[in-house]
């Protein structure tokens, strides 16, 4: 496991030789055992934590917090977990998918809707 260092209040992730960065791409990365050794650098707000490293993280300006980016594909598995339903609500694999400012993004679906005034029944005289 790979673990790195971030601070809300530094605004980003410790790098030994230059301090705090914006980058977890530039973040010294230790391993579990190392980590146990080394005493986490001072922040202004004192929050200073270890978290698992992932290189897909980024720092978001406006929100001012961490967050993880999905890539398109991870996304659209993301849609399907948490709304596909046969036959209510779809997810096609190469759905089209929109970022935004927040935490996310948009994905295209279908939503089924019924139409009651459609239905046509015979009658026999």
């Amino acid at each position: 496991m790979k673990l790195i260092i971030y601070s809300k209040s530094e605004q980003g992730f410790w790098r030994n030789e230059l301090g705090w960065v914006q980058h977890a791409s530039l973040a010294s990365v230790f391993t579990k055992t190392q980590a146990k050794k080394v005493n986490l650098p001072i922040s202004k707000g004192s929050d200073a934590i270890w978290i698992k490293y992932n290189e897909k993280f980024l720092f978001d300006e406006c929100v001012e917090g961490l967050i993880l980016e999905l890539d398109d594909e991870e996304a659209i598995k993301a849609a399907k977990d948490q709304y596909h339903r046969d036959g209510e609500c779809e997810v096609d694999d190469n759905a089209q998918t929109s970022r935004g400012g927040d935490h996310g993004c948009y994905v295209q679906a279908w939503v089924w809707v019924y139409w009651p005034e459609a239905d046509v029944e015979e009658v026999n005289i």
